[in-house]
């Protein structure tokens, strides 16, 4: 029944269309036999899902469906470069007809969707009689529930409108255009709800929601301008607080001050020049700052040595493994939801630490109990972390050093990061 439900969103290759440039044919000696399956930090269901299989030219040369019953993908590939791209959460999307890696996963035409939508990315590059790849699947959208209370009692119609909203992303996971969606709400026990829905983020960084009541005699309407984007991976829960303010999950604003608190807020005495401990996690980085909050990058009190790239052809999950399991205990709550830093991470600790004020960073390190950050080997040899889901790696040796694709046969050191809000008490 999943598979036939998931089967309709896509078109699959026959296999009389594959040929043996895409397989090796019985060329054993320059194939590799591929074993892909999926795995997610995230609460939302894995399966079914679509795994797509794109040459070096991008050109898709094989697919194939994975599902609780059936969670391993066995694929025979000659050697070469590949580009993965998995897919679950999509019965209700629009695929396209024929399939490349900028093709647009479009959203419904409500706007909106009862499910989340994951994604999964990887390069590889096939050397190997036998590789095996784990792909991190990671929601592509927001999850948002919608209640109201204080409307008339008479009120006979409620919308919410979100504004600027992406309408689709491509299979490099880059969203397109946007809209404004509107939200239908239903009465039900004496408020008017949404129940939870998913869409993708807003673009910009604000977002704007519009609530429009009809009653009888008039129509109501009250407006917000959120001064952060709707991400992905985030779920809001927006709730009025009578007529003068909003709430947005653990998010609290206040019309007459914009006081925010989000689910990932983490309460400081006060907001001070990065690094800085808050809660005992280590502040790399903060931006969007306010009067009295902040968005933050978190860097983790661990780092591992010796961690596979996923190009490797026998550990190609590990950092992947490493992040989804990483805690970090605080006296507020255990916080979880760490990842290998993205390029942008790795181009900002660069910009901000490389080299010299890696210094104060590592004396708030290891006074945290963590370990410093290294900078070069027993043989004076840079020291390179992976980034962009290990397929890329940096130094903070040199403020000069660019950002390289990782090799399959290097272990490389991983120091994972984690984004939260910072909120003066």
């Amino acid at each position: 029944m999943a598979f036939v439900l998931f089967a309709g969103c896509y078109d699959p290759i026959e296999d009389n269309n594959q040929s043996e440039d895409n397989t090796g044919g019985n060329q054993s000696g320059n194939t590799t036999q591929l074993s892909v399956s999926l795995f997610t930090s995230s609460s939302a269901g894995l399966y079914p899902a679509v795994l797509l299989v794109f040459d070096e030219t991008g050109d898709r040369i094989q697919d194939a469906i994975l599902t609780e019953e059936t969670p391993t993908a066995t694929l025979t590939l000659n050697r070469g470069n590949y580009r993965l791209a998995a897919l679950s959460g999509t019965s209700q999307y629009t695929f396209p007809k024929q399939y490349s890696l900028e093709s647009v996963i479009s959203v419904p035409d409500a706007g909106y969707s009862s499910q989340p939508l994951l994604m999964g990315q990887a390069e590889l590059t096939l050397s190997a009689a036998s590789v095996t790849a784990r792909l991190q699947m990671k929601v592509q959208t927001a999850s948002i529930s919608l209640q109201i209370d204080s409307l008339p009692s008479d009120a006979q119609q409620v919308q919410a409108v979100f504004s600027d909203i992406y309408t689709g992303i491509n299979l490099r996971g880059s969203y397109s255009q946007t809209q404004s969606v509107t939200f239908d709400c239903q009465p039900q026990n004496g408020s008017w709800q949404t129940g939870e829905l998913f869409i993708f983020p807003s673009a910009g960084n604000n977002a704007v929601i519009s609530i429009a009541c009809q009653t009888p005699d008039s129509e109501l309407c009250y407006g917000y301008n959120l001064t952060y984007p709707l991400l992905a991976g985030y779920a809001y829960q927006i709730r009025p607080a009578g007529e003068v303010g909003i709430g947005i999950g653990d998010i609290q604003i206040d019309a007459g001050n914009g006081n925010t608190e989000k689910a990932d807020t983490l309460w400081v005495d006060q907001i001070r020049t990065a690094p800085f401990l808050a809660d005992g996690h280590v502040v790399a980085w903060t931006e969007n700052e306010e009067e009295d909050q902040c968005d933050a990058l978190l860097i983790s009190l661990n780092e591992w040595e010796d961690v596979a790239s996923a190009y490797s052809e026998t550990g190609a999950g590990q950092a992947a493994d490493i992040a989804a399991g990483y805690s970090e205990g605080g006296n507020q709550r255990e916080l979880t939801g760490w990842s290998i830093p993205s390029k942008d991470d790795a181009a900002l600790l660069k910009a901000a630490y490389a080299p010299y004020a890696c210094v104060p960073l590592n004396n708030i390190l290891t006074e945290a109990g963590g370990t410093a950050i290294g900078l070069t080997t027993d043989k004076g040899e840079n020291i390179r972390y992976l980034c962009n889901d290990a397929q890329h790696t940096f130094t903070l040796a040199s403020a000069t050093g660019s950002i390289t694709k990782a090799g399959s046969k290097t272990a490389y050191r991983l120091r994972l990061v984690r984004r939260v809000r910072l909120s003066v008490r």
